[in-house]
């Protein structure tokens, strides 16, 4: 991931890592993650999102 977001922040001339590079270099890799996963292995991918999700609640108290 931070390479992604090394090579974005250079690609746009950025002598500095600003906000937009890191938004940009998440939302890519969420767009490959998205081709490269099946779609019938969301309904499997769920459960753990959903579990996950319930523990970072319990986390913030």
């Amino acid at each position: 991931m931070m390479r992604s977001v090394c090579q974005t922040a250079s690609t746009r001339k950025h002598e500095k890592i600003i906000s937009e590079d890191i938004e940009y270099a998440v939302k890519q890799q969420q767009f490959s993650f998205e081709r490269f996963i099946p779609e019938e292995h969301y309904a499997h991918l769920y459960p753990i999102r959903f579990y996950l999700s319930c523990q970072i609640m319990q986390f913030r108290g």
